[in-house]
């Protein structure tokens, strides 16, 4: 794996001065499609059933000690079924954030004019003229 660096520059009697500090970077397995999920589930559970520590076992596969220890102890409660990903977040359609009255009301303000005549402080969004 390639190092990465948080960069940050500042300035030091007008000169600028540029500090680079290393810092570890994971991969993040909620952006893995689910085939691939699965796939990654099974392999760090078989290591944790085959005798390697789970904070080894996380720090291979590029996950947190959480998530391993979750895995294992899904595996053994649900069997097999334990290692297909679940779906996550909202369904379409479902529970919006708004009410319908709500929506319908944001539309009606947004449609009436700029953010000024609704009493709004800033300038929220922009409408040609």
């Amino acid at each position: 794996m390639n190092p990465v660096f948080n960069v940050r520059i500042s300035m030091n009697w007008g000169i600028p001065v540029m500090e680079m500090e290393e810092v570890q970077c994971r991969g993040d397995a909620r952006g893995l499609p689910s085939e691939a999920l699965e796939q990654l589930r099974r392999r760090a559970v078989a290591a944790v059933e085959s005798g390697s520590p789970q904070g080894q076992v996380a720090f291979e596969f590029g996950v947190s000690r959480r998530s391993v220890w979750e895995w294992v102890r899904a595996y053994r409660l649900r069997g097999e079924e334990s290692f297909r990903p679940a779906r996550r977040g909202r369904r379409p359609g479902e529970r919006f954030a708004l009410s319908e009255a709500q929506q319908q009301r944001v539309l009606r303000v947004v449609v009436a004019g700029p953010p000024d005549q609704a009493a709004l402080r800033w300038w929220l969004w922009t409408r040609p003229r």
